[in-house]
């Protein structure tokens, strides 16, 4: 909340937006670790798999409205420092539905080793237990999935427009000559956008946001199937399935050689459940088998594996789709999931 009210007093990027954006991103980095510890808190053992379906649909339906409305429509019309201030707003409402809906104890207790503030305080140690609970093989599993399922979120977040946007360019479909270093006024709060692909090429961003909606909208549909399964099955044996739909469905880019051709909404919806499998069943998969004496530690440990993930796809996919193809990062998040899904059936089997 504070770092959306924030944002739009920026005079500058840098030192000023980025200051502002990393108390944005600390807080979103807090509020993921300590959602996976409300599955435990707050939901039996025996549901943990619907919650944690409920938590992707809530997780879905606010990527929907993002793309649909908070990117899309709201800033032309309310301007762009009033959007931020419209999301900081939402976030209040959210704080207050939460300190009234959220029950004020919890269903365990910490050890009484770690309720010594000694050991409270110091967060390396915490950091290090957390790290140690990763010898039990499953909650090493659950670490790994973490990453593989944030990967997943990058490639849909980040190289969807990046790829959509260089065909159009290529193809000389985009009006971009003479735009550097020019302005696109908003009439609503005469804002001035420095080259804003929205603008300066509209109808790659139209094509970027139906290929986007399509995958958010079929995440937002399946996410509780896969929580559902997570309560029916062996959560290994889920996250297994979703990591093998994963490595099929992001190898399909190769048939993909134009983002207008239709096959591509399919592959985009296939991308879309695999990603929201993944992000649901890892949560699941953590919930059910994390100590209940350390369960905070380890879901922050969890929530840094899948901080680690975006760090290094996003950079090993930047460079592969600079340096190789379009399709590389997509082609990345095939192998990565077919390197966790072997790992999965290694350890199912032994």
């Amino acid at each position: 909340m504070v770092g959306c009210f924030l944002m739009p007093n920026g005079q500058s990027v840098f030192p000023a937006v980025l200051f502002f954006r990393l108390i944005y991103a600390t807080g979103a980095s807090a509020l993921s670790s300590i959602i996976t510890a409300l599955l435990s808190d707050y939901v039996v053992k025996a549901d943990i798999g619907k919650g944690s379906g409920m938590f992707g649909l809530a997780a879905g339906f606010g990527a929907v409205i993002s793309v649909f409305f908070l990117v899309g429509a709201i800033p032309s019309l309310i301007c762009i420092s009033n959007t931020y201030y419209l999301a900081a707003a939402i976030s209040v409402l959210m704080i207050i539905a939460s300190a009234g809906g959220l029950q004020t104890f919890s269903n365990f207790k910490a050890s009484d080793d770690y309720a010594k503030p000694e050991n409270v305080d110091n967060l390396f140690v915490l950091f290090c237990d957390g790290m140690k609970a990763a010898r039990n093989k499953l909650i090493a599993l659950a670490y790994m999935s973490a990453l593989v399922s944030r990967g997943e979120s990058v490639a849909i977040s980040v190289f969807i427009s990046l790829w959509v946007n260089r065909y159009y360019i290529e193809e000389n479909m985009c009006n971009v000559t003479g735009t550097n270093g020019t302005f696109v006024q908003l009439d609503a709060c005469n804002e001035n956008l420095v080259n804003d692909e929205k603008y300066s090429c509209t109808d790659a961003f139209s094509r970027f946001a139906a290929l986007s909606g399509t995958a958010q909208v079929a995440a937002l549909t399946f996410a509780p199937v896969f929580g559902f399964l997570g309560d029916k099955f062996d959560p290994v044996k889920v996250v297994a399935g979703c990591s093998l739909l994963g490595t099929v469905s992001f190898a399909l880019v190769g048939i993909i050689s134009d983002p207008r051709d239709n096959i591509a909404f399919f592959v985009l919806m296939l991308w879309g459940i695999s990603q929201i499998g993944m992000v649901v069943s890892s949560q699941f998969l953590i919930a059910k088998i994390m100590p209940n004496d350390i369960r905070g530690t380890v879901s922050g440990c969890f929530s840094i594996m899948g901080a680690l993930g975006v760090i290094i796809y996003t950079y090993v996919g930047g460079v592969l789709f600079d340096e190789w193809y379009e399709g590389g990062p997509f082609v990345l998040a095939s192998i990565l999931s077919g390197v966790f899904f072997i790992i999965c059936c290694i350890i199912l089997i032994v």
